[in-house]
């Protein structure tokens, strides 16, 4: 198993923004994954990816859904994901039009 890729990067930024909203010790996160010190950073890091057990169990200790750990990162403006860059999600829904909304009205 190689570096983390740029999504596996992504993934550990949303586990380093969800750790810092809880507030809890990092310390105390990744123990209550059952992860040791070591494994948590060597990943964190970036030199080798979270799996997605691993993920689960941190979202676990944090309450919160794993794909919210896995989804692009929704607390900035835009993202870039893939060499694209998006719009914030409720700009995008905001500005996507429905093929119903395209089709001509029968009166």
């Amino acid at each position: 198993m190689g570096e983390a890729g740029e999504f596996s990067r992504r993934v550990n930024g949303n586990i380093d923004d969800a750790i810092a909203r809880d507030g809890r010790p990092i310390a105390e996160v990744y123990t209550a994954a059952g992860m040791s010190k070591n494994y948590f950073y060597t990943r964190m890091r970036g030199e080798k990816p979270f799996n997605t057990n691993d993920v689960e169990k941190i979202a676990l200790v944090l309450r919160l859904d794993p794909f919210d750990l896995m989804s692009p990162r929704s607390n900035s403006d835009n993202v870039t994901y893939l060499g694209r860059q998006t719009p914030p999600a409720k700009l995008a829904a905001d500005t996507k039009t429905r093929k119903a909304d395209q089709q001509p009205h029968a009166d």
